[in-house]
């Protein structure tokens, strides 16, 4: 079985507007905002260059993106330029040395460098926002918001924050992101293959990192939902995230 690294939130509030795209699946819509919008089956898949080697990418069931409530993000840069290149079963947007691919059948999001060597992949079928209610005195509607990533063999995830568990790698785990006491939840991990993965949600979550188990999310409201974010460096060690900087490799 395939190993993956799972993420499960609630974000995001149901709402009524109106879907912002009449082109049906499979379109590709120029943003207003710089970069492309692709129309799946359900939703909206929008890849928006930031910078050079940096692409943001955003999720909505609705084709209704609200923004963020998560100040992480630097504007756009007017520099950000990046090619378009679609065929009958993809859509690829390059950023500097960073190609985003879309499969058009199955909205998933595979990330490759340069050279073409794979960066971090979606898994196929595992993205979904459900909308739930949180109950409560005044109950609120949310989505339950679930993404995966590929997992290879060997491979070690650090990061997340500050947690109790006395974990280095948290291969095999599972890690909560709630700030409590003496936890501090940062929604940033590092692989052990040279990349980083900023999941932009201030929402309690629950990342699996290939532990197999299904978790229940209890969460707070955030207004749309950014998947992640992507940076790719002309060096051996790649960078999901205009946060974060090159990551120099350890010496033995």
């Amino acid at each position: 079985m395939t190993s993956i690294i799972r993420m499960i939130a609630a974000v995001a509030a149901v709402s009524s507007f109106a879907p912002a795209f009449a082109a049906g699946p499979g379109s590709v819509v120029p943003d207003a905002h710089g970069g492309v919008n692709v129309v799946l089956k359900q939703g909206v898949l929008r890849l928006q260059p930031m910078a050079a080697d940096v692409i943001r990418v955003r999720y909505s069931v609705d084709a209704a993106f609200r923004g963020s409530h998560v100040p992480v993000f630097l504007n756009p840069s007017a520099h950000a330029q990046y090619t378009l290149k679609t065929s009958a079963d993809t859509v690829r947007v390059k950023c500097g040395g960073l190609t985003a691919i879309v499969d058009r059948a199955t909205g998933a999001v595979r990330f490759v460098d340069r050279t073409g060597k794979a960066v971090l992949a979606e898994s196929p079928g595992q993205r979904s926002m459900t909308p739930i209610t949180l109950a409560g005195p005044a109950p609120v509607s949310l989505y339950k918001v679930v993404d995966a990533f590929d997992l290879p063999a060997g491979e070690s995830i650090y990061g997340l924050g500050q947690h109790q568990d006395g974990k280095l790698d948290h291969r095999g785990t599972e890690v909560t992101l709630e700030q409590v006491n003496r936890e501090v939840a940062i929604p940033f991990l590092v692989s052990s293959n040279g990349y980083g993965l900023l999941w932009n949600d201030a929402a309690h979550t629950d990342v699996s990192v290939g532990a197999h188990v299904e978790a229940i999310p209890v969460a707070h409201l955030a207004d749309s939902l950014t998947l992640f974010q992507a940076r790719a460096l002309a060096l051996k060690w790649p960078t999901l995230s205009v946060l974060t900087r090159s990551i120099p490799r350890c010496k033995a």
